[in-house]
């Protein structure tokens, strides 16, 4: 089920799961990069995040943004013990549908070059590549809703 986030009941573990399956690939461009709570839940309280739970606590989560008339897909993380399942695709999904109802007409997105997973799950999702970043290292990449 997913459902919104709630901050006394998720954060920390988010901020696990983003340590865990995402900061690794930042840290390729960006050694120094860290996060904490403070700062993701200042990050957080920028648009809405989403939540979705294998057994009591949280297996993944999608934190979206949203500006004019794009979503913008801010962080997408599965913990890796799920991996697989279609709990990712079941997010974006969601985020989706939520942007669409907000009346956005496009999902933009960064990934970092070197995680081509991910790369490869928003291809298979419709997203296209529409510019390189040279000094991240990290792609743009949108879909029209």
């Amino acid at each position: 089920m997913i459902r919104k986030r709630i901050p006394a009941k998720d954060d920390r573990i988010l901020v696990r799961l983003t340590e865990k399956e995402l900061l690794p690939y930042t840290r390729m461009t960006v050694p120094e990069a860290n996060v904490n709570l403070s700062e993701m839940k200042k990050r957080f309280k920028l648009g809405e995040t989403f939540v979705v739970d294998e057994g009591s606590s949280a297996a993944g989560f999608v934190s979206v943004q949203v500006s004019d008339d794009s979503l913008f897909v801010d962080m997408l993380a599965v913990d890796s013990r799920f991996q697989g399942r279609g709990l990712g695709t079941s997010l974006m999904e969601h985020a989706e549908r939520y942007g669409r109802k907000l009346k956005c007409r496009a999902s933009r997105l960064y990934v970092d070059s070197v995680n081509e997973k991910a790369i490869s799950f928003y291809l298979s999702k419709g997203y296209t590549i529409k510019s390189y970043v040279p000094q991240l290292r990290i792609h743009l990449m949108e879909k029209g809703l």
